[in-house]
């Protein structure tokens, strides 16, 4: 199954998660349904690519070697305070 492009206003996601196949797994899922998704597994990867920020949703994994769910959350806030 080709995964459709984001139409031009879709939610930008961000998916985190120290297992490569559960990331895949729910990009596929998320891209099928037409949003925007990044994906992140792993400590510095994740730090990078939440520094680039302008997300709308943030799904993590709570357990990640080196970097934790509240970790993640404080540099989403860093980036961007208002993040919901």
């Amino acid at each position: 199954m080709i995964n459709p492009a984001p139409t031009p206003n879709a939610a930008r996601i961000l998916v985190i998660d120290d297992e490569p196949s559960i990331c895949k797994v729910l990009s596929r899922l998320l891209k099928a349904r037409g949003y925007d998704v990044l994906e992140a597994n792993g400590d510095l990867a994740t730090r990078d690519v939440i520094a680039r920020g302008g997300y709308d949703l943030v799904i993590s994994d709570l357990n990640i070697p080196n970097i934790d769910g509240l970790s993640v959350l404080r540099l989403v806030r860093a980036m961007d305070p208002d993040f919901p």
